[in-house]
Parts: C-alpha cells; structure tokens; sequence
C-alpha cells in the first residue's frame, strides 16, 4: 500500500474571517501579516472578540508574551502565601 503524502492528511483552508476596523488598525500599526491577522480574528471568548484596537492590542501583547520562550525558573510558580484570618 503506498504511503500517505501530507496534503492528504491536511484539514481544508477556512474562509477568511471577517477583520473588524478595530482589528485591522492593529494589524496596519503593527504590520501584521494576513495569516496572522486572520488568526487573531478567530479568537473568541463566550463568541464575543475585542471592539476596540486597545483591546486587539492586549490579546496581541498577551499572546506575544504567552510565546516568548524564557528562562525554565519563570515558568515555575511561586508558592502562595496564606495569611491568617482576621
């Protein structure tokens, strides 16, 4: 039997989602190219996306910041400190 080649196994390209103004803002101050801006403008939260550029802004700057590799010692959290009832 032969073998599977990659694009058989690929998923079909979904339609692009619609970019709000707010998002493509962003994406014109930032140079975002259109594979990323569509990414973005995927994103939901109970089917509600950001309104504002200042809102894409924070998903962009959580998102870069989520994906930033960094040092092993801050990915571990620190214990929590209980204090004592009052």
């Amino acid at each position: 039997m032969g073998q599977k080649h990659k694009a058989d196994t690929k998923r079909p390209r979904r339609a692009p989602p619609a970019i709000s103004p707010a998002l493509a803002a962003l994406a014109a101050d930032r140079a975002l190219d259109a594979d990323t801006t569509a990414m973005r403008a995927r994103i939901t939260i109970a089917g509600i996306q950001p309104t504002t550029r200042d809102g894409w802004l924070l998903v962009w700057e959580a998102i870069r910041h989520a994906c930033t590799p960094s040092a092993p010692a801050a990915h571990a959290e620190k214990p929590r400190r209980h204090s004592p009832p009052h």
